[in-house]
């Protein structure tokens, strides 16, 4: 880093380093702003972006649905950034198959960045507050097991950093942190103001605390996308979320170059203005690409809901159907055995008939339903005829 680079609006000052190289100390917050018209409305836009996404994941039952999915994301795009290449689908399969290959690094890495979202989540779950603990808690479960592992995960660096390509040295790095001995006090000065009163909203106030983060470099690795994540779980302790759909990774990896040109320039020049504009387009970007995500969530759920419906009207269709048959093979079993029962009542008429030694008179009172049934006298060849009309009148009836 150079001295005249840094302006007189620099929120810092310049401070010895690693031999005769210059580190950037941070002023505490909350810095002194000045809140343009521009800025308000660009707040009032987001806030109303993030409003609406809140609004809508809550009509998912299964929130789960869409929150895992976006997790996904963050995790590869804002891993991305720091030079991890993974794809989605790469972390899918892991999550569902066996660990990963112990060369597999970069998926590692995308894996523990997720876990890392997890535990945040599960901190918040149980009631506890955004804080320095937490921020350990983070790092060192960021760096389990991974590259930079060996970096003393989840403990505040006691070394000086720089932040720039590894061949460039203190001297022509990009930008040097301040010393080691600063970090604490200022890590302290940061939670106080992610947990004190608001200094100029909630929105506002989580792309300060961003940018502080950045400034200060915590811990030796990994500063990222801790940092990265910081935002929603303020947004998330200052109650604009209540679930954790809203990360900027995505948005950010798109803006890349512009992401760090703006860090740099409110160390530099003191560009508040700028990065807050930009923070502040990020969240809106990023809530409105969530809620169409969830809208494609609610418009499957209305498919599969239609289509489930329709099923099942089907289906009672089809059980009213197998009702009705049901009944109808009872009618038909019990037409079937009264035609066996009348067909053996007048089998035994039959022989009665064969062996009277006189005329009949043949009283038809046992098939009262049958239309032509009399009370005649009858000649045993008249009682065969009429034996054989019962027959196939009965016969008749059945079919």
């Amino acid at each position: 880093m150079r001295r005249e680079d840094f302006g007189l609006r620099s929120p810092g000052m310049l401070v010895p380093s690693v031999g005769d190289a210059l580190a950037f100390l941070p002023n505490g917050l909350p810095p002194e702003l000045t809140i343009s018209r521009d800025l308000l409305m660009a707040t009032e836009e987001a806030r109303a972006a993030v409003a609406e996404l809140t609004g809508q994941a809550r009509l998912i039952r299964n929130i789960n649905l869409i929150i895992r999915p976006l997790a996904r994301r963050e995790a590869v795009l804002s891993s991305r950034i720091e030079g991890t290449q993974t794809e989605i689908r790469e972390l899918i399969l892991q999550e569902a198959g066996p660990e990963p290959a112990a060369e597999d690094t970069d998926v590692h890495e995308v894996l523990n960045y997720l876990a890392t979202i997890d535990l945040a989540q599960q901190w918040f779950d149980d009631g506890r507050t955004l804080d320095k603990s937490l921020l350990k808690e983070l790092h060192a479960r960021l760096l389990r097991g991974v590259r930079g592992e060996e970096h003393h995960p989840g403990m505040i660096r006691t070394l000086d950093v720089y932040v720039g390509n590894r061949s460039q040295g203190f001297r022509d790095a990009r930008f040097v942190p301040p010393p080691p001995e600063h970090v604490e006090p200022l890590l302290d000065n940061l939670v106080t103001f992610t947990r004190g009163p608001l200094a100029y909203g909630p929105l506002v106030d989580s792309a300060i605390a961003h940018y502080q983060f950045e400034a200060i470099h915590p811990f030796e690795d990994g500063n990222g996308r801790i940092g990265r994540l910081l935002i929603p779980l303020q947004l998330l302790s200052r109650g604009v979320l209540d679930r954790p759909l809203l990360y900027l990774g995505p948005y950010l990896f798109d803006h890349d170059r512009e992401y760090r040109e703006l860090l740099l320039a409110v160390s530099t020049r003191g560009a508040w203005n700028d990065w807050i504009m930009f923070i502040l387009e990020a969240i809106g970007s990023s809530a409105e690409d969530a809620r169409t995500r969830v809208g494609r969530v609610l418009a499957l759920r209305e498919v599969m809901r239609t289509a489930a419906e329709s099923a099942a009207a089907r289906e009672s269709r089809a059980q009213a159907l197998l009702a009705e048959a049901a009944h109808r093979a009872e009618e038909i079993e019990s037409v079937e055995r009264k035609v066996r029962e009348e067909e053996g009542r007048l089998a035994g008429v039959k022989a009665e008939i064969v062996n009277a030694k006189k005329p009949l008179l043949v009283v038809d009172a046992a098939l009262p339903w049958m239309p032509y049934a009399v009370v005649e006298n009858f000649t045993r060849s008249e009682a065969f005829e009429n034996y054989e009309r019962a027959v196939k009148a009965l016969r008749g009836f059945a079919d």
